[in-house]
């Protein structure tokens, strides 16, 4: 079982929603992080779209259905994904009232099936706390 820890996401604005993602195994870096660096290169208008939507969404309107595609993944119906206008690049996400979880791109299949196998740890980790601590 991977070690996870959520981390507040602290170069976003808090007054609408708060967004966290996740370290894994103790790394330094978040799966946003990864997911930034991996696609700042090829898709960097993109990534400007998907960040300025966190920044909105965080600062102002909150995490409402019209920023999402809702349901993405079959298997776990708890993820969301945001994507730019044009919808190249994806974000994969867990959305609960105010807080939004960022999981990461889908860009490799190996890191998928990692955010596959910590999204039940996550949940687990939600359900015993269901406000989520910055840390």
């Amino acid at each position: 079982m991977h070690k996870i820890e959520l981390l507040k996401l602290e170069e976003f604005d808090t007054t609408a929603g708060q967004i966290y993602s996740v370290s894994v195994d103790g790394s330094d870096k978040t799966l946003y992080d990864l997911f930034l660096e991996e696609n700042y290169m090829y898709f960097r208008s993109e990534l400007q779209e998907i960040v300025y939507k966190l920044k909105i969404m965080s600062s102002h309107t909150g995490f409402i259905d019209s920023f999402f595609k809702l349901n993405e993944r079959k298997t776990v119906n708890k993820i969301c994904v945001i994507t730019d206008f044009k919808g190249k690049l994806k974000l994969y996400c867990i959305r609960i009232d105010d807080t939004l979880l960022i999981l990461g791109g889908d860009e490799n299949q190996s890191k998928l099936t990692v955010s596959k196998m910590i999204i039940k740890q996550i949940c687990k980790i939600i359900k015993s706390n269901y406000t989520l601590q910055s840390t």
